[in-house]
C-alpha cells in the first residue's frame, strides 16, 4: 500500500524522489519492488548492515527511548520486543550481494560506518541523483554529537540597520565574541568543539578571534545571502526606492530573490556541500555565520519544512546548541550577554 501512495504522489504531485522505508530483507521481496517500479522510476537500495556490539546496544535502546512503538513501555520491556523483532528479521535475511550484481541492482551498503573501521560498498550507481546520494551516505553517520550555531556580534551594520556588507563589530560585538570564548573554555571537555567554522566575512572572523585553541575555517560557502543591488540599504530604504522588490519579499520570503543576488532558496542549494561536510563530523563543531545561513543550517537539521525557514528565530548574542540524533534533534538556546537587544536585519 506505502508503494501504491509513493506512486500515486509521483504521478499525481509530480513527486521526483520517493524514499520506500521498509524492511526488504529477502531477494525476493527486493526483486518484487524492481518488477513494479520499472519504468515509472529508477531504484536504489540502501542496505545498512551493523555488526558492532557497542552501536547495536545504543541503537537498541535508542529505539526503546526514543520510538513512538515503545511510548510508554518499561525499557526492559521494549529491549527485549525489539530484539525479538530483530532475530525475526535476521531469520531471513538475505543481503545485498553477487546475485544482486548479477541482475545488475543499484545499491549502496554501508558497513558498520558508526564505527572508526565502517566501509561502504556501491553497485551500479549511475546518474547525476544517484550518484549524489551515494556521495552524502559515505559521509553519513548515527553518532551523536553537538552543533553550535552562533550569529556573529553586533556588526556597525545591525546598529545601522543594514542589510549585507562588510562591516566590523561594535563594541558589544567584540563583548560577545569574548563571552562565546569564555563559554566554550566552560564545557565540559567531551562537548568541546573541535573545530571552528566561519564564513569569510570580517564579522564572523572577528566574533571568533578569542577562539585561538581551537582550528578555525572560513567557508564562502557561509557568507549571508547575498543583498544584491540592495546590499547596504536599510528596509526603509528598499521600501521607498524599490517598492515592488520591497512588496514581493513580503508576499513570499523564501522563493524572493534580492535583484542581483539571491533568495532563501538559492542559499539553501549552496549550503549542500556545507551540509554534507557537516554530516560527516563526528566531534563537537561550532558554526559562527549569519542569520539566513543559520535559518537554513538549523532547520536541515532539525527536518522542518522549507516554508518555516525564512522565519526561524536566530537572535543576536545567542548561542544554539542541537544534538541530532534518529529520532529527532535536541535543542538548547543559551544567551551569553545579559541584555541581548533585537536581533538586527542582517540580509535576512
Amino acid at each position: 500500500m506505502a508503494l501504491e501512495d509513493m506512486l500515486e504522489w509521483m504521478r499525481t504531485e509530480k513527486g521526483q524522489v520517493g524514499i520506500f522505508d521498509a524492511t526488504n530483507v529477502t531477494t525476493d521481496r527486493r526483486d518484487s519492488i524492481l518488477k513494479r517500479l520499472k519504468g515509472h522510476c529508477k531504484v536504489l537500495f540502501v542496505e545498512s548492515v551493523c555488526t558492532d556490539p557497542e552501536t547495536l546496544r545504543q541503537n537498541i535502546l535508542l529505539k526503546a527511548h526514543k520510538s513512538s512503538d515503545y511510548e510508554g513501555v518499561p525499557e526492559e520491556e521494549a529491549v527485549a520486543d525489539f530484539a525479538r523483532r530483530i532475530a525475526a528479521y535476521e531469520a531471513r535475511y538475505n543481503t545485498l550481494g553477487e546475485e544482486d550484481k548479477r541482475n545488475q541492482t543499484a545499491y549502496v551498503k554501508l558497513i558498520n560506518t558508526a564505527t572508526d573501521c565502517g566501509s561502504f560498498e556501491a553497485n551500479r550507481v549511475r546518474g547525476f541523483l544517484p550518484t549524489r546520494v551515494g556521495y552524502f551516505l559515505m559521509n553519513a553517520h548515527t553518532v551523536p554529537r553537538k552543533v553550535y550555531l552562533c550569529r556573529h556580534g553586533r556588526s556597525v551594520y545591525n546598529t545601522e540597520n543594514r542589510i549585507g556588507g562588510d562591516s566590523g563589530l561594535t563594541s558589544e560585538g567584540r563583548q560577545f565574541s569574548m563571552a562565546l570564548a569564555n563559554w566554550v573554555r566552560a564545557l565540559p571537555e567531551d562537548e568541546r568543539p573541535a573545530v571552528v567554522w566561519t564564513s569569510t566575512l570580517r564579522r564572523t572572523v572577528s566574533t571568533a578571534q578569542y577562539l585561538g585553541n581551537y582550528p578555525q575555517v572560513q567557508f564562502k560557502l557561509l557568507d549571508e545571502i547575498d543583498a544584491g543591488r540592495c546590499d547596504g540599504m536599510t528596509y526603509n530604504e528598499i521600501a521607498e526606492k524599490m517598492p515592488e522588490e520591497f512588496k514581493a519579499r513580503q508576499a513570499d520570503k523564501l522563493h524572493y530573490q534580492y535583484p542581483g543576488g539571491e533568495s532563501y532558496m538559492d542559499v539553501i542549494q549552496r549550503l549542500e556541500p556545507v551540509i554534507t561536510e557537516l554530516e560527516r563530523q563526528r566531534v563537537p563543531i561550532l558554526i559562527v555565520a549569519h542569520q539566513a545561513i543559520l535559518r537554513a543550517l538549523t532547520a536541515y537539521l532539525k527536518g522542518q519544512p522549507l516554508r518555516e525557514v525564512p522565519h526561524l528565530p536566530m537572535p543576536l548574542h545567542t548561542l544554539l546548541a542541537l544534538t541530532p540524533h534518529s529520532y529527532g534533534c535536541h535543542e538548547e538556546r543559551q544567551p551569553l550577554l545579559p541584555a541581548a537587544r533585537s536581533s538586527g536585519p542582517g540580509a535576512a
